[in-house]
């Protein structure tokens, strides 16, 4: 994200996950192989995405992307909620990917 509320979002969603991923940063370093908004995530690429139009579509796509560019088993979209607190936002990924969640942590 290039747009100041962008960068905003990414800050607030680094201090939410902090407790899961104590090391989780934001990655400053952009360009043709993006490999998500976040670094020090484990398995997981992250894409954010703070617009006033939501793109359901568009953000799984990117983060998808990026997933393949980072080299991780799985991604998602974390769309900010307009509103609503951090923790309200919504996280898009895959039904196949979110099955195969399931079904190893069943």
């Amino acid at each position: 994200m290039t747009n100041p509320a962008g960068r905003k979002w990414e800050v607030r969603v680094v201090e939410y996950l902090h407790e899961i991923w104590p090391d989780m940063d934001r990655d400053r370093k952009r360009g043709r192989f993006d490999k998500g908004e976040f670094v020090n995530t484990g398995h997981w690429t992250l894409e954010c995405k703070a617009t006033r139009e939501i793109r359901l579509a568009e953000a799984l796509d990117q983060a998808e992307v990026e997933r393949k560019n980072n080299g991780t088993r799985w991604c998602a979209a974390i769309v900010k909620r307009r509103n609503h607190l951090t923790g309200k936002a919504y996280v898009v990924m895959t039904l196949e990917q979110f099955r195969t969640l399931l079904r190893e942590n069943a």
